[in-house]
């Protein structure tokens, strides 16, 4: 609850103390789809955030701290990782209809598929810079500030125009990361349609033009997601994901998925990015009670060129050991696999949250000609129990 202060110099000032903790247990077994090999993973992340909001004559100005630690269980040996970052630290003001942010704040776009707050992640996403946001239309000027992997030289501006059902949006990224130059012009439109009382169909699609490393940028992406309320409190839904990639000795056709919230875009697990790639879901939601729900769902996942690579969730290409996934010759196929996966949340008392999952991954012909005759399923389990003041 807001704190009041009277008669400090006739104005008013509000103090809102900010107090997160989250705990998330997280079980990987044959992330490199080898019975054989021993790989097996846990991990306990945790993560607090403190700090305070202090408004005045429309003048607000918070400050957030994160401390993040993740303690594994490796069969290389254990060990702990901690980190601590100011996560928020701005100015915002207004001027009629009009919001004015400075300074580090938590900053995404509209569904959150190419710039987003990344929460899942113990190390969240933060940028530093200028926000101007009406009721309409949201200006943006930003460089790094807090990212998992950090870019010095990144520099995001754009601006995004908002209508009753839809959202465009064009960034421009500047990049020298790893020493490749790029900038990347992102044109995107996102929106929701009603086709009938019981259904609701979500899009995006987004082009890329632009250089990088003295090649030209030619990419694309797609969204798209129906669901349909077939009984009462059940939803069923099928998805489709498609984002281009590969590349010729003068285009760079590989879409770049920017900074997303990008958890449980392509399968619970998290095994996939959304770069050269195609994919398809189905399942189903039960409303379980006004704060709780459980999902049943399937997502089959190939690449879009079977010359490039196979990208993680967070961009990177993923590694067999210390190979990556990626044939240039193409001649290993462009099936990836199959997920199989159900998960639950919960809201309850006192600002607490439960929410806990599994999946199964079936790896497809691409994945199992890195590792052989003897490739197997990968495994994923978490539960999760979050806290806000």
């Amino acid at each position: 609850m807001p704190i009041l202060l009277d008669n400090f110099d006739n104005r008013d000032i509000h103090i809102k103390p900010i107090l997160e903790f989250r705990a998330r247990y997280e079980r990987r077994l044959d992330s490199d789809f080898q019975p054989d090999r021993s790989d097996n993973r846990s991990n306990l992340l945790l993560r607090g955030r403190f700090g305070l909001q202090v408004s005045m004559d429309g003048l607000t100005a918070t400050f957030v701290y994160q401390h993040a630690s993740s303690l594994n269980w490796l069969p290389v040996g254990n060990g702990i990782a901690i980190r601590s970052d100011l996560l928020e630290a701005n100015v915002a003001f207004k001027n009629g209809a009009t919001t004015y942010t400075i300074g580090r704040q938590r900053f995404g776009l509209g569904n959150r598929r190419l710039i987003g707050e990344l929460d899942w992640n113990n190390v969240a996403n933060a940028f530093e810079g200028l926000k101007v946001e009406d009721r309409t239309w949201t200006f943006f000027l930003m460089r790094a500030g807090v990212l998992p992997t950090p870019s010095k030289g990144l520099v995001l501006s754009g601006v995004s125009f908002k209508r009753a059902s839809n959202t465009t949006a064009l960034i421009i990224k500047f990049d020298d990361a790893k020493g490749v130059n790029q900038t990347r012009y992102t044109l995107s439109t996102e929106g929701t349609l009603k086709p009938n009382a019981k259904s609701t169909l979500n899009y995006q699609i987004a082009f890329q033009a632009g250089h990088q490393d003295g090649k030209s940028v030619q990419a694309w992406a797609a969204n798209g997601r129906y669901g349909m309320d077939i009984a009462p409190k059940v939803e069923a839904y099928s998805e489709l994901n498609v984002a281009s990639g590969g590349s010729s000795n003068r285009v760079n056709a590989t879409f770049d998925q920017l900074y997303p919230s990008g958890h449980d875009r392509l399968g619970l697990m998290d095994t996939t990015g959304w770069k050269n790639i195609v994919s398809a879901a189905a399942g189903v939601k039960f409303k379980l009670s006004a704060n709780s729900s459980l999902r049943l769902s399937y997502t089959w996942l190939q690449l879009y060129d079977n010359r490039d690579a196979w990208y993680g969730v967070g961009g990177a290409i993923n590694a067999f050991g210390a190979t990556l996934y990626r044939n240039p010759a193409g001649n290993s196929g462009r099936d990836i696999g199959q997920e199989f996966s159900l998960d639950y949340s919960s809201t309850l008392d006192n600002g607490f949250t439960l929410s806990a999952g599994a999946g199964v991954f079936l790896p497809g012909r691409f994945v199992k000609s890195f590792g052989g005759t003897s490739s197997g399923n990968q495994t994923f389990g978490y539960v999760m129990l979050g806290w806000k003041f």
